[in-house]
């Protein structure tokens, strides 16, 4: 299914308006993870650097971090906007191939 951004913030409001409405529900910080995704390093931190000027804010590496973000807080409501490198993407999915090979043959001895 494919959101326009006006009905994305229209579902924001209205799941901000059912938290209002029901304050027995926890909750916690208010994020908002947005990713680029042109699939080239170079262009996804051009990206970033371009929503970072609009934000008003430095994109950076944060710590212990290898992604690219340019972030804005205003309360507890965070908006993120990263570019995760390839080489980082190939690292987490090969890490969970190997976890989950380990856990295969861990399986298989017992």
């Amino acid at each position: 299914m494919t959101t326009t951004r006006a009905q994305w913030i229209a579902d924001a409001r209205a799941m901000l308006d059912m938290l209002e409405a029901n304050p027995d529900v926890p909750i916690g910080t208010f994020r908002i993870p947005a990713y680029a995704g042109t699939g080239s390093d170079d262009t996804d931190r051009e990206a970033v650097d371009a929503v970072a000027k609009i934000l008003g804010v430095e994109a950076v590496v944060p710590p212990r971090s290898r992604h690219y973000q340019a972030a804005v807080t205003i309360g507890s409501a965070v908006y993120e906007f990263t570019a995760v490198p390839t080489a980082a993407m190939h690292r987490y999915y090969r890490v969970n191939e190997l976890g989950e090979a380990a856990l295969a043959a861990e399986e298989s001895a017992s």
